[in-house]
């Protein structure tokens, strides 16, 4: 398993009766799960990892919310895996269910204009329904949240065992999945996703992204032939195509120091001018969107 959420899973069980803090633990865990930078098999072996956990264990409630973080991850990644939960005696109760406000508070709060911001955070604080009628267990929203994985490190899955074609793969695939992540967010349209063979050009993927669930359904990046990893999409009515050209330094080295190239070709089409731009440094994708966003 990813050594990160081993550390994760260790650590959670050392206090075996805090499950507040049991699921701060495992959130880290459920993030790297749900991560469309590590591979299928990877994001496969952390939810095996969860269900093992709670087989060992002799806590049921712990059990149950492991179980739980485990539905959501199969859930998210659409795997075929069955998550059974366990019979509790009891429901466990971690976090309240919300008091129901006076009309009183909600007029005064309507007043003040925090009505809605109030009531948003009330129910990202609330329980998950669904997870409490599966397994009994008031695990609030706020944890099942899916923005977090996208600041992920698009060095993550990178290892020393690795070839260059294979870690440059991986990460200009990482790259490219954390850039359909900012342009996602930041509205843009008609986002796709390629992937080429550098050595003959030719095409093993070209998905449209609608849904940032798809990330995790693409295909993991190759081993043995370099490739490239494009990302077309349109904003304001102007087509843009990224040509992701990174390179990963000494893999001896940890991420921080071994000196990773970033570099990506922006190129712009709008009516029948078209420029391009090359975009390189530590804030690669943010200084993408920024030119996308600020410099039209």
């Amino acid at each position: 398993m990813i050594d990160r959420a081993s550390t994760y899973l260790r650590n959670m069980n050392e206090d075996k009766a805090d499950y507040t803090l049991r699921i701060r633990y495992i959130w880290k865990v459920y993030q790297t799960g749900i991560s469309p930078m590590y591979t299928i098999e990877e994001r496969r072996e952390i939810l095996r990892g969860l269900i093992e956990d709670a087989d060992n264990n002799e806590d049921l409630n712990a059990k149950a919310i492991n179980l739980a973080f485990a539905y959501k991850i199969a859930q998210y990644n659409g795997f075929d895996v069955k998550v059974d939960p366990v019979e509790l005696p009891a429901p466990l109760i971690i976090h309240p269910f919300p008091p129901k406000l006076s009309d009183t508070l909600i007029e005064t709060l309507k007043k003040s204009g925090q009505y809605e911001k109030t009531m948003r955070n009330m129910d990202r604080l609330s329980p998950d329904d669904e997870i409490y009628k599966i397994f009994h267990v008031t695990i609030s929203k706020d944890w099942f949240y899916l923005s977090t994985f996208k600041y992920n490190d698009p060095s993550e899955g990178i290892t020393g065992d690795m070839t260059k074609t294979e870690a440059d793969n991986r990460y200009n695939s990482n790259m490219a999945r954390r850039l359909i992540m900012e342009l996602y967010y930041a509205k843009c349209s008609d986002i796709r996703y390629h992937r080429v063979i550098s050595s003959d050009g030719s095409e093993i993927e070209n998905v449209e992204i609608n849904d940032l669930k798809q990330l995790n359904q693409l295909n993991d990046p190759g081993r043995k032939k370099e490739e490239e990893y494009r990302v077309t999409f349109a904003f304001d009515g102007i087509e843009y195509k990224v040509g992701l050209k990174c390179e990963t330094g000494d893999l001896t080295l940890p991420a921080s120091i071994r000196g990773d190239i970033n570099l990506a070709i922006l190129t712009s089409v709008s009516g029948d001018k078209t420029k391009e731009h090359r975009v390189e440094g530590k804030a690669l994708l943010g200084d993408i969107v920024g030119r996308i966003l600020y410099e039209k």
